[in-house]
């Protein structure tokens, strides 16, 4: 729960990926696999795919966001 809380606070302002993996690294204590594979399977539900920077440019804010509601509530 505390990932994606500190994810969805991350893109409160502006949706950069290198900021949310910062975040997620100081606030969770992750990195590697741990640090993006749970982010990358709630923006696209898959493990694997295309660069996690461009996921977040062609998605979006507002559509980020609602996928890491969505997140939380599972």
């Amino acid at each position: 729960r505390l990932y994606f809380e500190t994810a969805l606070a991350a893109c409160a302002d502006i949706v950069d990926y290198a900021t949310v993996c910062e975040q997620l690294k100081q606030t969770c204590q992750v990195k590697g696999k741990a640090l993006f594979q749970p982010l990358r399977i709630a923006l696209t539900g898959h493990l694997h795919g295309p660069e996690m920077n461009g996921i977040f440019n062609v998605m979006g804010k507002t559509r980020i966001q609602r996928r890491l509601r969505q997140a939380l509530e599972i």
